[in-house]
């Protein structure tokens, strides 16, 4: 599956967006903005997930929540989202982001599964409401378990784009 990812970054925050085919349609699907600010420190270029989430502090990694969508009925969404320099929304470590021309970013989507009664709301703005705590990682920390309602839907992280960094980090 293909997403198309476009950023721009300017002193005070950037902007993403993200152009996408291939998910499941009328899935609740949500975006997430990973910030690691020191990607040096990683064990492979671009970052890993295991980075991100095991050698947190090391990397200065930091991740929260970018956006919310529904697929179309051919499978296609868009999602754009402005982090601003600083906390990142909902964010898991507290690292936000920093020095933005030194941070490797990457955009990752998440699929809900198909919407259930009462709940798309949460759906589309949570890491885990609808999804099954089976379908989740355990390398994920506990506030990305605590981020919304377990459901019946099998959870998955489906499609990423990656930033690097305009300037080495140091």
């Amino acid at each position: 599956a293909m997403a198309t990812g476009r950023m721009m970054a300017g002193e005070n925050g950037v902007f993403v967006n993200l152009d996408t085919v291939g998910l499941k349609p009328g899935h609740a699907h949500t975006l997430w903005f990973v910030a690691i600010g020191n990607p040096a420190a990683c064990a492979t270029s671009p970052c890993s997930g295991k980075d991100v989430l095991k050698n947190t502090d090391a990397v200065a990694a930091d991740a929260g929540f970018a956006g919310g969508v529904i697929a179309d009925e051919d499978g296609a969404a868009r999602f754009a989202y402005f982090q601003a320099q600083g906390a990142l929304t909902n964010g898991w470590f507290e690292t936000g982001l920093n020095d933005i021309a030194s941070t490797e970013i990457h955009l990752v989507v998440k699929d809900h599964g198909p919407i259930l009664d009462g709940r798309a709301a949460e759906m589309l703005s949570t890491f885990r409401d609808g999804c099954l705590t089976d379908s989740i990682s355990p390398a994920f920390p506990e506030v990305a378990f605590a981020d919304g309602a377990e459901g019946p839907n099998t959870c998955a992280l489906v499609q990423y784009t990656v930033f690097m960094p305009e300037k080495p980090s140091s």
